[in-house]
This record gives C-alpha cells, sequence and structure tokens, in this order.
C-alpha cells in the first residue's frame, strides 16, 4: 500500500481486501451487495429488494486518540462497525457470513506489514471486540442482522505526525 495513503483509509480498504480475498466470504455476499463508503456517490439504501441480500457495509464509528502515549509516540484506535443484514429468518446464512468473516480476518498478520505511513508500518493489531445478532425489520423485510464492532491499533512516532 502507498505510504502516503491516509493510514484511515488503508485500515478501512484492508477491512474489505481481508473479507474480499477469502472465498469462503466472497462467496456469501453477491459484489454489488457489498456497500463501500468511498464510492461516489454513496449507494442509497432507502429501499431493498431480496436480490439485496445479504448485504454487507463497513463505516467508521469513532476513534479513541492518545497524542502523547509516551514520550516519542502518539497511539490512535480507529474504530469500525461491520454491519450484515440477511433478509432471512434462520439463522444459517447469519452464521455462514459471521464464521467466514472470522476467519477471514484471521488474515490481518499477512497483510499488517503492507500497511505503511511515510515508510512507517503503523498498525498494531486489530481486534473485533463484539458481535451482536438480532433480528429486525429491515426497509420491509424481516431478517437476521449483525453488528460487528471492529478496532485497528495505530502507532506512529511523534517526529513522523509533526513532519510535512
Amino acid at each position: 500500500m502507498s505510504s502516503t495513503v491516509n493510514p484511515y483509509r488503508q485500515v478501512y480498504d484492508a477491512l474489505w481486501d481481508m473479507l474480499e480475498r477469502h472465498k469462503g466470504w466472497s462467496g456469501l455476499v453477491k459484489p454489488g451487495n457489498r456497500v463501500k463508503y468511498l464510492d461516489d456517490p454513496v449507494p442509497k439504501l432507502d429501499e431493498i429488494a431480496s436480490a439485496d441480500l445479504p448485504t454487507l457495509i463497513i463505516i467508521p464509528v469513532g476513534s479513541g486518540p492518545s497524542l502523547h502515549h509516551d514520550s516519542s509516540a502518539a497511539v490512535l484506535v480507529k474504530r469500525f462497525s461491520i454491519f450484515v443484514a440477511t433478509g432471512e429468518r434462520s439463522v444459517g446464512l447469519l452464521f455462514d457470513i459471521e464464521f467466514q468473516a472470522f476467519r477471514a480476518m484471521a488474515d490481518f498478520r499477512s497483510i499488517k506489514s503492507d500497511l505503511e505511513w511515510r515508510g512507517h508500518a503503523f498498525c498494531t493489531h486489530m481486534n473485533l471486540t463484539e458481535i451482536s445478532d438480532s433480528e429486525i425489520e429491515d426497509r420491509g423485510l424481516l431478517g437476521w442482522t449483525s453488528i460487528w464492532a471492529c478496532e485497528a491499533h495505530m502507532n506512529f512516532p511523534l517526529t513522523l505526525l509533526r513532519e510535512d
């Protein structure tokens, strides 16, 4: 990955790359049902048909910065939610998607060295911290949904943050 690309964008892209490279997961969610908020214009999600499911969306939900973690580094925890809507009342598809996504995320160690900013490998680890499942009505269709909480832990030398 380019050393000049914003670290947030690199982590967001890495989440998608891990999922899309994993054959077990990529066969479950059609490419057109993978909503990436990097697209312009952002897809409208007001109406839904059964062909639009399952759907997967990754959104940023916040950060936990520590500018002076120690005398030489700053730490940032970037948080994302991974939202899955199945449109099915049985849990089979939900379980399949969840387990395959879990397997795909295990690939993080093989890609973390590719995440560099200004020549510094910044992403120390990524955690899936919680998975919440519920059966809800989503745009007129009753089915199971899952929301995953994901954290990317980043470390930056203060000298790199100050440089321009």
